[in-house]
């Protein structure tokens, strides 16, 4: 049994903190969500909504029945109990079992606010999310569970990155910035997995501050055709995002999952804009003193290099990448799509065909074969360990 107690505001030095103790698995500690003073007033403490969402996909997984003290907006029970938890048995028959979901049912809080939020990290689909719905977007929050602390290195470190990342962008598009501080991240629950939750953490600091949203944009990481519930457990949750947008939806908080389109053309949209080449960040070890992004280390920036390349518009983003690096590191960016295509990755299948656009030549795809092969017996000798880029030092 997961038991959340009835969550609490507690106020401290420019901050403010809800909270609940939970336990489980013979466990006691508190799962909180931090925001500066002056949003405290959002936060909501008459509701379980949070923390439930939160917590959901670790209580299947684990097979625990969740009990809540505070009430459960009805419809969000409601829709986690009829479409959720049955479908997701369904589709992974025979490995997880259908928990139950012990909560008393309260009509949706009374607000009178009118927000529009969505989050900040920097990355692909969160500036195209942004500035795809500029004019509607009333508050930007920064929080620590978008970062992927399984791969960044000194998680505080690039926390504190992001935040004046976030507070500099912020300033450009004058809009206030929530900092959402959690221990959801993994200090709370150890081994979360990031592409397993994330969609669920975006929605559990969405409605910690439900008396400030009507609406809150999550961008989609993947398009839509992909959706698949198999291998729930292990899975990232972006295959099945568009699942959890209309669950977690209720009468006062619409979750919106925003950008289901291909990778590339959230790419060709973000080189037509000023404020995506200074900014885009998708970095695993976060901005340094030099650049946004570390450009050929790991795997996120050789990726979204080469989709820069697929669209010719690397030059563009000469701020936030090295793009003098790519010139003279084309055997290994050109390794990284070979590794990528030979997965059946579904972002290089995209870019596969634009591949003459990014001006590798016949020595860079020798030189990126024989990267690739050695890889592979060096996979093989490390017992089927493997890296996520090919980086020569990888």
């Amino acid at each position: 049994m997961l038991i959340i107690h009835e969550p609490r505001i507690t106020n401290g030095i420019k901050h403010a903190r809800l909270s609940a103790d939970i336990e489980v698995d013979g466990r006691h500690y508190a799962l909180w969500y931090e925001v500066q003073e002056e949003f405290a007033q959002y936060l909501c403490a008459e509701r379980s909504d949070a923390f439930l969402i939160g917590l959901l996909k670790y209580a299947l997984v684990n097979g625990h029945d969740v009990m809540c003290e505070a009430p459960v907006t009805a419809s969000l029970l409601r829709k986690i109990r009829e479409s959720f938890l049955p479908s997701v048995i369904n589709a992974d028959r025979g490995r997880l079992r259908l928990i139950k979901l012990f909560a008393p049912e309260a009509a949706p809080i009374q607000v009178t606010n009118t927000g529009v939020g969505t989050g900040f990290s920097g990355g692909v689909d969160s500036l195209f999310t942004i500035l795809s719905h500029k004019d509607q977007i009333t508050h930007l929050v920064v929080n620590k569970c978008h970062i992927d602390s399984e791969r960044a290195t000194g998680e505080a470190g690039y926390f504190n990155a992001l935040i004046v990342e976030g507070e500099k962008f912020a300033q450009e598009m004058k809009l206030p910035l929530i900092i959402g501080n959690t221990n959801y991240d993994g200090e709370a629950l150890p081994g979360l997995s990031f592409c397993g939750t994330h969609g669920y953490a975006n929605a559990f600091g969405a409605y910690a501050l439900q008396k400030l949203f009507t609406r809150y944009y999550i961008g989609c990481g993947h398009a839509y055709e992909p959706f698949s519930l198999h291998n729930f457990a292990t899975s990232d949750c972006a295959e099945y995002e568009l699942l959890l947008g209309y669950v977690f939806t209720t009468e006062n908080l619409n979750i919106v999952l925003d950008g289901p389109v291909d990778r590339l053309e959230k790419v060709r949209m973000l080189a037509t804009q000023p404020l995506a080449e200074r900014f885009l960040g998708v970095c695993c070890f976060g901005p340094t003193p030099q650049k946004r992004n570390c450009t050929g280390l790991c795997y996120k920036c050789m990726r979204t290099v080469l989709e820069l390349l697929a669209v010719e518009s690397l030059d563009n983003f000469k701020e936030v990448f090295d793009v003098q690096y790519v010139q003279t590191h084309k055997q290994e960016f050109c390794a990284e799509l070979l590794r990528l295509w030979l997965r059946h990755d579904v972002f290089a299948k995209e870019v596969w065909p634009y591949r003459k656009n990014m001006q590798f030549g016949m020595r860079d795809w020798y030189g990126a074969g024989m990267i690739v092969l050695l890889k592979m017996i060096k996979k093989v000798l490390r017992g089927g360990a493997t890296s996520h880029s090919f980086h020569p030092r990888g």
